[in-house]
């Protein structure tokens, strides 16, 4: 008995469970923690120098399994010439402060109910307000 509650507790130093999460976030969170405690009771097992703090190898871990992550999604054309103005390709420019524009992709008549979205984002080439997952729609006028 005393092993689960020592498992327990060191498990839920690490987790945030917040109240309006869905259920089964919060068992995918709940197995994935315990699978990165398993991981690193079997590397403090297997390991004699060098060992890592346990929010070291939490932070390795997932930088590790995110990096592979992001190297396999695709980028979309314009995000590739990136830059900082307009006479530099395509790409978003972070409005300062909290300005908003609207995104000229699916804001107003591009969407289905009319609504107006705004972003906090412009095309750097164009100026006009544009969201990240909009920007491979978004045309330049």
């Amino acid at each position: 008995m005393g092993g689960i509650d020592s498992t327990d507790q060191m498990l839920y130093v690490y987790m945030d469970e917040r109240r309006t999460m869905k259920h089964a976030k919060k068992v995918i969170f709940n197995v994935f923690g315990r699978m990165v405690l398993n991981a690193y009771v079997l590397y403090k097992l297997n390991t004699t120098q060098g060992q890592l703090k346990r929010a070291a190898f939490r932070k390795e871990v997932i930088g590790d399994l995110s990096s592979e992550w992001l190297a396999s999604k695709q980028i979309p054309q314009n995000l590739r010439g990136g830059g900082d103005g307009p006479s530099v390709g395509f790409g978003l420019r972070k409005l300062p402060e909290k300005k908003e524009k609207l995104c000229r992709t699916c804001s107003g008549d591009n969407h289905p109910e009319g609504k107006k979205r705004r972003s906090r984002t412009v095309c750097v080439r164009c100026g006009l307000g544009v969201h990240a997952e909009c920007l491979g729609k978004h045309v330049c006028h």
